[in-house]
């Protein structure tokens, strides 16, 4: 795989984990109930500690993904093979027709595809939060329904910077550079809150733009699908 394949793969995996909208749309209403609930300093506060958290949980990802990848004396050998690309080709290509058909729910409003039974739990767990380890704990674990979408993202991503055979602290530092890709919306929507926006302005943007969305998320799967293909025949 040459280094222009390699990085337009990860381009493409930031752009999928900055467009993506279940954490996004869990902080926004989270945000906007603790500053309903709270002064406005506890409620940043909280906010902060959420957004650490989701930091955290995909830090924790990488790391995990990471350490089985190196601890594994066959990793370098399935890695490489032209089998496990293809594989990796038809799981995005897959992916990309799941985020087209069943990603957003077929409704007039923005529902994702979590079960309501899953959203109402997020709901009622996030009017429970008080304290900076509620939030922590709310914001590590949102991540978890969307991983069916990312968990072979973030490992595509270890996987093409381990090719760069870098150092370990450049190495560590581009993980770190993709964490913060993730929560680069939630700085933006807690910027746009403390501007003046609300709530309701996130859900009209989303629901304005969930065509843009859906579109953009399935041709970057489908893009990635094909750059795994290039690498191969190159």
């Amino acid at each position: 795989m040459s280094v222009l394949t390699s990085l337009g793969i990860l381009v493409l995996s930031a752009l999928i984990l900055v467009f993506l909208q279940l954490v996004p749309g869990i902080f926004a209403l989270f945000n906007h109930y603790m500053h309903g609930k709270f002064s406005y300093k506890k409620a940043s506060d909280l906010a902060t500690f959420f957004i650490i958290g989701v930091e955290t949980a995909v830090v924790l990802v990488f790391l995990c993904l990471n350490i089985i990848l190196c601890c594994s004396p066959t990793t370098t050998f399935i890695i490489d093979s032209d089998i496990f690309a293809w594989l990796m080709s038809g799981i995005f290509l897959a992916l990309a027709f799941i985020i087209l058909g069943l990603y957003f729910r077929k409704s007039s409003g923005t529902e994702l595809f979590i079960s309501r039974r899953l959203a109402t739990s997020f709901r009622a767990r996030l009017t429970q939060v008080k304290s900076r380890s509620d939030a922590f704990v709310l914001g590590l674990i949102s991540i978890v329904p969307e991983l069916i979408f990312t968990l072979p993202v973030y490992f595509l991503i270890i996987i093409t910077i381990m090719k760069f055979n870098l150092i370990g602290p450049a190495r560590a530092g581009l993980i770190m550079l993709f964490a913060l890709i993730v929560i680069s919306p939630l700085i933006i929507i807690r910027i746009l809150n403390s501007t003046g926006h609300n709530l309701a302005d996130y859900l009209k943007f989303r629901f304005k733009n969930k065509p843009f969305f859906r579109f953009c998320l399935t041709l970057f799967y489908l893009l990635i699908a094909s750059l795994i293909v290039l690498g191969v025949s190159l």
